[in-house]
């Protein structure tokens, strides 16, 4: 009765009318392309300050383009710089342009810390006012009188030059100059460069922004070239954007592939372009399907998940070769073959459960598309394939007989005992190997860019002066005074770690924002000064009791002012800068201390924060997914032994003693495969072991299909067709260059095709003949 319900024509048209459902759904919801390989990880599970902070870091190399535009012709560079700002400000895609920098501006920038210049001291000014102020007087004297005092310092406001000496103290927080006419230009090149930075309005792993924003930017780059400008640019975007066209090519590459290697194979073995036609109806059902399903689920779709689905296209042709093949030799097939094709279908999918139950975002994509299109495939398989060849011949194929007698040729070794003894030899070795052998949980492992992109962003960021370290320490508190006062208590340990060669250098929020009780014992220090130096500075400089009178004035009155971060100066560079404050809405705030180590794997053990500082954090980006990437690849690995476990209850429950033949192929292949990629790999990671649950479902398939028919000719040959589709599919996505999919289609490979060694020297020696 199930049968003929499956095989009816209102089943058929129920199942057309879904799939045309689910297609026009998909096609009017258009959700976002997401391009980010760290949207393959698993949401983080830090403190919500650290998730913060680490956000914010991230989100400054997001939203911003930043262009370096070089040439020699100074005012040639100025013009182009003018017209590609301009070109810039026209795209919707952008928010703002920043190239210049007015001249009120640089005013502004330059005295924005005047009226703090009393409250606002070096330390090696406070040392000074702290042990001799009149060393203090001296100084000041020499550089009233010094010929490189240009114009003289206002004598009244800033008499023992204060704000001079602040503003000598700080270092540059980005290295950007800015020439006469305003101009963002970078110091120290043969020729000009001048800076072009870009506020995005949209999303930098928007294909549509890429799109708008490269597009003038390619557009940009030939038109000047002709006057000898080179433009080069540094962002996310353009590391999205690499990333989005290779997956883009590699989803051509490996689908049309694996498409043209299965019409040549199913060609050469059914010689009939017909039923190839209707062997293909599952794949294009099955893909058009999974396609809509991960649209419709998923607001954002990882182009990834693509990519790795075209690797579907030779798994989803498994159902309709076991239905054809079978076909060939009877006329009613479901009956025959639909317990097979049930447990093949409810092993693999039930290892894409497995994957989507995993934490990893891009992951449950492939693991969603997967299942829903071999889900799709099958009822494809079930549904329409009994219409579609209902008028079919009977026929022998001649490939199947060839099959037969070469594995006549080939031995049966399951009852030797050479054989047996030298499998289970190479089992030990193999598990010794596994157990002893190295791992690679690097998150640089995910890193897609090419390499000539990478050299260029880094090269970039060093001439901007930028820290790229993805280490920083986080100092919570309640209240920003707070974490001020405790990077003051910190300056002079990690002052001494650079002294020592543990750090490279460290950036202080606190010496730009001093805490107001630094700010208070800064003025009294100051007041100190005024009192005791002020009218012997002034009558060595002959200048009136009254000068000396309106200078204390303006002092007494200007200790009251304070620095906060609300008033920090603007660098007017549209934000290049992220801000070391953390704020949370429930999780109170911090701030951040960015750090660049000389050796940044062993700085958690040189900072030993523990020992000196407990309550600070110290954040360590990579190491933190590189550990996390780690403990799920342990817990995967316990998972796929308790499926084995699971499986084998199961297959046990139908097919008894017989249960081992099922389950040991795929068992054997997957320590094998984990063997030879240690020996043959630096490490392996959590993405190869990923993959393993993929070699147990579709070897599972295998062993259930054989089992089911008595391992009969025509069967071998369906599975030995959709071994090679699959190894296929999954060999081009081995060949990927990206390494997640480069990691699934080797292990995969090496798993499926050991399957198919072990499955056919295992197998009963008066099988494989009908």
């Amino acid at each position: 009765m199930i049968y003929r319900l499956l095989a009816s024509k209102v089943a058929a048209i129920v199942w057309g009318l879904l799939v045309i459902t689910l297609l026009c759904l998909a096609w009017t919801k258009q959700p976002a392309i997401d391009t980010s390989m760290m949207s393959l990880l698993p949401e983080s599970q830090q403190q919500p300050l650290v998730r913060e902070a680490s956000a914010q870091m991230g989100q400054r190399f997001a939203e911003r383009l930043i262009i370096l535009i070089s040439g020699q012709d100074k005012q040639q560079l100025q013009q182009a710089t003018q017209t590609i700002a301009e070109r810039y400000q026209q795209i919707p895609e952008v928010d703002s342009v920043v190239w210049q920098i007015d001249d009120q501006q640089i005013e502004q920038s330059q005295h924005a810390s005047d009226a703090y210049r009393y409250v606002l001291l070096t330390e090696k000014m406070r040392l000074a006012l702290q042990n001799n102020t009149e060393a203090v007087a001296k100084r000041a004297l020499s550089m009233i009188y010094s010929p490189m005092q240009m114009g003289g310092q206002n004598l009244k406001a800033d008499p023992f030059g204060l704000s001079s000496a602040w503003r000598s103290a700080q270092s540059p927080l980005i290295n950007i100059e800015m020439d006469e006419q305003g101009y963002l230009r970078l110091p120290g090149d043969n020729g000009f460069t001048n800076l072009l930075i870009i506020q995005l309005k949209g999303d930098a792993f928007s294909i549509n922004v890429q799109q708008a924003v490269l597009s003038v930017f390619d557009e940009l780059t030939t038109r000047f070239s002709e006057q000898d400008i080179e433009l080069l640019p540094s962002g996310l975007l353009v590391h999205a954007d690499a990333g989005a066209r290779q997956a883009e090519k590699e989803i051509s590459t490996i689908g049309l592939g694996s498409l043209a290697g299965i019409l040549i194979l199913m060609l050469w073995v059914f010689r009939r372009v017909r039923l190839v036609t209707v062997l293909l109806l599952p794949i294009v059902v099955g893909c058009a399907v999974a396609t809509a399903v991960v649209m419709l689920v998923f607001e954002r779709v990882h182009i990834v998940t693509f990519a790795f689905g075209a690797g579907l296209i030779g798994v989803a042709i498994d159902y309709a070769l076991h239905f054809i093949c079978e076909r060939q030799r009877h006329q009613l097939v479901l009956p025959r073959i639909m317990p097979g094709l049930f447990l093949g279908l409810f092993s693999s999918v039930l290892a894409y459960a497995a994957i989507a139950m995993t934490p990893f975002p891009g992951l449950r994509q492939m693991a969603v598309f997967s299942a829903v299109g071999l889900i799709a495939a099958w009822l494809t398989v079930v549904i329409a394939l009994p219409r579609l060849t209902q008028n079919d011949p009977l026929k022998e194929l001649s490939a199947a007989k060839r099959l037969q007698q070469w594995q006549a040729a080939c031995p049966a070794l399951a009852k030797n005992n050479g054989f047996k003894y030298g499998l289970a030899i190479l089992t030990i070795m193999a598990i010794a190997i596994i157990w002893t052998g190295k791992t690679e949980d690097d998150i640089r492992l995910l890193q897609t860019s090419p390499a000539h992109l990478l050299e260029q962003e880094t090269r970039i960021q060093t001439r901007l002066g930028l820290n790229s370290s993805t280490q920083f320490l986080l100092i919570p508190c309640d209240q920003l005074e707070q974490c001020l006062q405790q990077e003051e208590a910190i300056r002079p340990w990690l002052s001494q770690l650079v002294d020592n060669g543990n750090l490279v250098q460290f950036s202080l929020l606190a010496d730009r924002l001093p805490s107001l009780k630094r700010q208070e014992s800064n003025a009294y220090l100051v007041e100190t000064l005024y009192n005791a130096e002020l009218k012997k500075l002034f009558t060595t400089l002959n200048l009136t009791d009254a000068a000396a009178t309106q200078a204390m004035e303006m002092m007494q009155y200007g200790l009251a002012n304070r620095l906060t971060a609300e008033q920090l100066p603007n660098n007017g560079l549209g934000g290049i800068l992220s801000s070391q404050i953390i704020h949370t809405d429930h999780n109170g705030l911090a701030t951040m201390v960015s750090l660049t180590a000389s050796q940044p794997r062993q700085l958690a053990q040189q900072l030993s924060l523990k020992k000196h500082f407990p309550e600070l954090v110290l954040v360590d980006q990579v190491e933190a997914i590189s550990s996390l990437m780690a403990d799920y690849r342990q817990q995967i690995m316990i998972w796929i032994a308790l499926a084995y476990l699971l499986l084998f209850v199961i297959l046990f429950s139908r097919y008894k003693l017989a249960a081992w033949r099922i389950i040991m192929p795929p068992m054997l292949a997957s320590l094998f495969t984990l063997s030879i990629l240690m020996l043959c790999l630096p490490g392996i990671n959590l993405f190869h072991i990923m993959a393993l649950i993929l070699v147990l479902g579709i070897g599972l398939d295998m062993g259930i299909f054989l089992t089911e028919t008595q391992q009969a000719a025509n069967t071998w040959l369906a599975v030995t067709l959709s071994v090679i589709t699959s190894l296929l599919a999954f060999g081009l996505l081995s060949l990927s260059q990206t390494p997640v999919l480069q990691h699934f289609g080797l292990t995969v490979f090496l798993g499926l095709a050991m399957i198919w060694i072990l499955t056919t020297l295992l197998r009963q020696p008066s099988q494989g003949v009908e």
